[in-house]
């Protein structure tokens, strides 16, 4: 009797230690939804979420002026991590910087889009597990996905132009969305772990373009579908990359262009 009543004993301690970590858990989402909502109203911008390929992604924005360019903020990384070796399970930022920019930004059309599994519930986006936060945060079905996302803010603002403006890690993806965009006519990065030594006085434009996707992984082939060139002219700008900043694989391109250790 004494161990069959430990043992119910366990089962409902378990239990109740499990519910209140959920609790505790859906408490915290809530309040950080709440410090979302008191920053986006700073601005009156609204809420969404919007489907972008693999992922539904939280967007506010705020549309005044049709056809004027669309100020586009990143949010960066978010609580990726709980410790330097252990990921969290929640990304969601607790303090949202790109929007607190974008709250700022008194332009006429201004959208913020935080990155996949930040805000929206796990139910929504099945497909939410921490590689997606970790080591894939700037997988290709990523960065499609918030670029599909533009695409829908871009139409429903009636704009032509964008203004990228990434934030930490968000910057790193600006990047790779312009990349395989022609509407991009200016990129910002704060705090971001881009070299902008190298980034801004060594290459050009192109040169950039393609140091950012090899970076990411993107082989010769990948590359040059996304930016619609050919695989050999991918090699000839690489040799020009590494001609310039004295660099000769890729791996040691990907270390000095972007930094992942400093998201």
């Amino acid at each position: 009797m004494i161990n069959k009543h430990n043992f119910l004993y366990q089962r409902v301690l378990w239990a109740g230690l499990s519910l209140l970590s959920l609790t505790i858990i859906s408490c915290s989402g809530n309040s950080l939804d709440k410090l979302a909502l008191g920053i986006s109203k700073m601005s009156q911008l609204r809420s969404a979420e919007l489907r972008g390929g693999k992922f539904i992604l939280r967007v506010y924005y705020r549309f005044d002026q049709p056809g004027a360019p669309l100020h586009v903020y990143l949010e960066g990384d978010g609580r990726a991590w709980l410790t330097r070796y252990r990921a969290s399970h929640n990304p969601t930022p607790r303090n949202p910087v790109a929007l607190s920019l974008a709250a700022r930004d008194y332009a006429d059309n201004v959208m913020y889009i935080a990155r996949p599994c930040q805000y929206v519930s796990f139910d929504k986006n099945p497909d939410c597990k921490f590689p997606y936060w970790t080591h894939k945060r700037f997988a290709p079905e990523v960065i499609d996905s918030v670029s599909a996302v533009i695409d829908l803010g871009k139409k429903k603002a009636k704009a032509r132009d964008l203004e990228m403006i990434g934030f930490s890690g968000g910057g790193a993806v600006a990047i790779l969305v312009s990349a395989q965009r022609r509407d991009v006519t200016g990129i910002r990065t704060v705090a971001g772990n881009l070299n902008h030594k190298v980034w801004r006085k060594v290459l050009s434009d192109r040169e950039i373009e393609i140091s950012g996707l090899v970076s990411h992984e993107f082989t010769n082939y990948q590359i040059g579908e996304k930016l619609n060139i050919s695989e050999t002219t991918v090699k000839t700008h690489l040799r020009n990359i590494y001609s310039k900043t004295g660099i000769h694989d890729r791996a040691t391109l990907a270390i000095r262009i972007l930094n992942s250790d400093k998201t």
